[in-house]
This record gives C-alpha cells, sequence and structure tokens, in this order.
C-alpha cells in the first residue's frame, strides 16, 4: 500500500473550458470568506510538470488500496505516489470531464461524467454497458448521476430527473418507478436505516426495514450547500456560506433542500473543511467562530482524507 505524504493538489480552467465550468459551478457553490485566521500548514504540490496530464483537478479519492484516483478534464488519473496513469474517451469513458468518483466496497470506482453513460473502473478497466452486464440493464439517460454506497453496501444511483435504482451486493438491480414528480435530481444521505435523497424543493426518505418510500415537503425546509452527519448533529452549510449546526431530526422533518454535486461537508480530526473561491476555511466542531484559512487565495474545489490521514486538496487555479 502506497503511503503518501500530506500534499496538496493545485489544478488551474483554461479558457477553452470556460463553458463546461460555468456548467459545473451551478452545481457547486462556492462559499465566501468571512474574516479567518490564516494557518500554515506543510503540503506537497503537485502539477503537470510532475506527469499529470492536466492541472484541472474536479475530484480526488482513493481505493481499497490506497491509490489515489483523480477526475480531471483529461481523464481519470491513477496515482500511486510516484506514477500517473490517465484512463480517457479512447480507454472507454464516455467523456473526460469526470467530476465525481466514489469507491464502493468491491473497489468499483463509479464515475459521473460530463455524458450520461453510466461508468465504473473495476481492475483498470473501464466499465461501461457496452462491456459490463451489469450497466447494460441500468437505464441511465442523463448526465450528473449521483452514486452512493449504504451502510449494507447496497448501492444507490439517482439520476437527473430523479429516477432511483438500487444494486445489491448480489448485484440484484430494483428500479423505483415513482420519482415523487421531481424534475431535478437528489443528494444522498443516511441515518437510522432511512435514506435521505434531499431533492431542491422535498426530501424522499427510503426506510429500509419496511421498504417504503415516504415524500417529505416542509413549508419552512431551507437550502443548504453541504451536510456531515455525526455524534446525532446535522453540520451543514447555511445560506450565509457559514457552518450551522442541528439535531438530526431535521432530516425526518425535510428541513433541508439540497443546492449543489459536492454535497459531502468533510469531517477530519474534528475540523470541517469548506471550499471557497479564497480558500479552504477550517472549522473546528467545537468551535465555529474561529474558523483557520488555508490556501489564502486560491478558489478551492475539493477535499479528500485518506485512510492513512492523509489530506488531498484541490484547487481551481495554478500553483505558486
Amino acid at each position: 500500500m502506497p503511503i503518501f505524504k500530506k500534499s496538496i493538489i493545485f489544478v488551474a480552467i483554461p479558457t477553452t473550458l470556460y463553458s463546461k465550468f460555468v456548467l459545473f459551478c451551478t452545481l457547486v457553490t462556492f462559499s465566501i470568506l468571512c474574516k479567518a485566521q490564516e494557518w500554515d500548514y506543510p503540503y506537497t504540490q503537485y502539477t503537470k510538470n510532475d506527469g499529470l496530464p492536466t492541472n484541472t483537478i474536479y475530484c480526488v479519492t482513493s481505493d481499497k488500496n490506497g491509490i489515489l484516483w483523480l477526475g480531471t478534464d483529461a481523464g481519470v488519473v491513477r496515482f500511486d505516489g510516484s506514477k500517473f496513469k490517465v484512463f480517457n474517451t479512447e480507454d472507454g469513458l464516455p467523456s473526460n470531464d469526470v467530476f465525481e468518483i466514489v469507491c464502493d466496497s468491491k473497489n468499483r470506482l463509479w464515475l459521473t461524467t460530463f455524458k450520461c453513460n453510466l461508468t465504473y473502473i473495476y481492475n483498470e478497466v473501464v466499465r461501461t454497458k457496452n462491456n459490463d452486464n451489469l450497466l447494460s440493464h441500468i437505464d441511465c439517460r442523463y448526465p450528473f448521476t449521483r452514486v452512493y454506497e449504504d451502510f449494507d453496501k447496497n448501492i444507490w444511483i439517482r439520476t437527473v430527473p430523479l429516477t432511483i435504482t438500487q444494486i445489491s451486493p448480489s448485484n440484484k438491480i430494483t428500479k423505483f418507478s415513482n420519482n415523487f414528480e421531481i424534475a431535478t435530481g437528489c443528494n444522498i444521505s443516511e441515518l437510522n436505516n432511512k435514506i435521505y435523497f434531499i431533492s431542491s424543493y422535498c426530501t424522499i426518505t427510503y426506510d429500509k426495514a419496511t421498504k417504503i418510500f415516504s415524500k417529505i415537503v416542509h413549508p419552512s425546509s431551507f437550502y443548504i450547500d453541504g451536510l456531515q452527519i455525526s455524534n446525532n448533529k446535522c453540520y451543514y452549510i447555511n445560506n450565509k456560506n457559514e457552518v450551522s449546526i442541528t439535531d438530526t431530526s431535521a432530516l425526518g422533518k425535510g428541513f433541508f433542500k439540497s443546492l449543489s454535486l459536492n454535497w459531502n461537508l468533510p469531517l477530519m480530526d474534528s475540523s470541517l473543511w469548506l471550499v471557497s473561491q479564497k480558500g479552504f476555511r477550517v472549522y473546528s466542531i467545537n468551535n465555529f467562530k474561529d474558523p483557520k484559512l488555508f490556501l489564502s487565495n486560491y478558489s478551492t474545489s475539493f477535499f479528500h482524507g485518506d485512510s492513512n490521514k492523509n489530506i488531498w486538496l484541490s484547487t481551481l487555479h495554478s500553483g505558486f
């Protein structure tokens, strides 16, 4: 298993990608920085000079073997700590723009791309409906799918407009036809044996014990831009682009509505990391009023904490 130093990846958006990136930004709402304390933090920078095919990094994750995987505008990049390997449309990707990567318990890397084709990478082979029996039975007509693996290792796939598909650990496929008249997609969270599909105007719950869906429309629901559930509390980004906290009962009451694709509000060593246009704001869960600021004046895009407690960050500008 490779061991990484605490590292950071910087990215830049070439002007030729501006139109694509505008679409991406509509799904990822950046926080506006408040006054924050500067924070010195050791890091290692990787760019095209180190072997990356591009400086545009949308997302970062790691697989069960500790290998790092990057979603970029030039395909998916595998990084083992010393070498980069690129997977792109020549290898079967439906699009070279990869906005999100989710690694499941079987070490399949599910991709959210600029195209509608549902795709994952397994054993370094790109799998699509053209070469994978599982995917050939899943109808995915729209881009920006979201993939979530629940605590029982079921895979949940939602598309835009809303369709919900479940893949069991034995690869049994169940498609739920009732879209509850939702024209947009949903972000997915889980609590107490229930799955919460949080859309832009309501919450759909699925009780795994009773296998019943319910729709919750709350007149006082409000938009949030990221969520972390920990110790029976919901930490979220409020409409002032600040961190707030409430009881988890807010989920069941349908208080939340979703804004963006980048739904996860990362928690690492009791600190919440917020992306923004001018760096990362880092909030201790014990002190929301005095965040620390890292990477001042860099437009940031993604956070990933791996199993070795390494922190991987990406930005939307070139490194210094």
